[in-house]
C-alpha cells in the first residue's frame, strides 16, 4: 500500500516541529563529516518564521503528518554566490 505524500506551506505554529526536523538533520550531518553547514545556530526560529512569512517555507506531508521542511526561494541567493570543493567561500 502506497503513502500519500504532499507537499504544502508551512504554517507559524510550526516552527517548533521545523526546528525539531534541523536538528535532527544536523546530528545526520554530522554523523557523515559535515561539520561546516548550519553552525552557530543556524537555521533559528527567526529563519524559520523569515521564511514562512515570505511564502518560501514548504512542509512535506505523508498521509496527513509533516515528514520534512525545505525552504524554496526563487531567484539568486548570495549565501551560495561562490561554491568550492563543497564550501562557500564569501
Amino acid at each position: 500500500m502506497s503513502k500519500e505524500r504532499t507537499i504544502r506551506k508551512a504554517l507559524p505554529t510550526e516552527i517548533q516541529l521545523v526546528l525539531t526536523m534541523c536538528d535532527h538533520s544536523r546530528s545526520i550531518m554530522r554523523a557523515h563529516g559535515n561539520t561546516v553547514q548550519w553552525t552557530n545556530g543556524y537555521p533559528d526560529a527567526k529563519a524559520i518564521e523569515k521564511d514562512i512569512e515570505g511564502g518560501h517555507a514548504h512542509m512535506i506531508v505523508e498521509d496527513g503528518q509533516p515528514i520534512g521542511y525545505f525552504a524554496l526561494v526563487h531567484g539568486l541567493d548570495p549565501t551560495y554566490r561562490v561554491i568550492y570543493d563543497g564550501l562557500w567561500i564569501d
